[in-house]
């Protein structure tokens, strides 16, 4: 189950009052296909699944706060994803993070397939649950957001 394309740990930050890109501390794990997204209530940023640098899947995710991502490094949550995921997308309510979706190896006869899992990541505890809840379908590269709570 080989992917194209390259793994990257590099960060880089842009910052607005110099219109400069910068680096910042390297991820843990390098990582294709992944989804990221920020949490203002714990000032981090999370990296989630994905390939990583041999063309294995990711179950981990991994996350640094804003404040120190040129001094600090990546930490790991405290327990993984329920399975090995590319392409989840991810939207942030409150403190939670909902990963949804994803794209899983199922099978040497059925091969990649898209799930329904919904994963939720509380930012506070930093511990990811699955959720009994699905999908209504299998879904991949998407994208998602909030409205007015809904």
């Amino acid at each position: 189950s080989e992917a194209s394309g390259v793994s990257l740990s590099a960060v880089q930050r842009f910052d607005t009052s110099t219109s400069q890109w910068l680096s910042a501390k390297t991820m843990l794990v390098a990582r294709r296909e992944f989804s990221c997204i920020y949490s203002p209530s714990n000032d981090a940023l999370y990296a989630i699944g994905g390939w990583n640098d041999v063309d294995e899947e990711l179950n981990t995710v991994e996350y640094i706060a804003i404040s120190d991502i040129e001094t600090e490094p990546f930490q790991l949550t405290a327990n993984t994803l329920s399975a090995y995921l590319l392409d989840v997308f991810s939207v942030l309510h409150g403190t939670l993070i909902y990963m949804l979706g994803g794209w899983v190896w199922a099978s040497s006869s059925q091969g990649w397939i898209t799930v329904r899992h919904i994963h939720i990541l509380d930012t506070s505890t930093n511990i990811i649950t699955l959720s009994s809840h699905k999908l209504a379908y299998s879904v991949a590269y998407s994208a998602c957001v909030v409205a007015e709570n809904m």
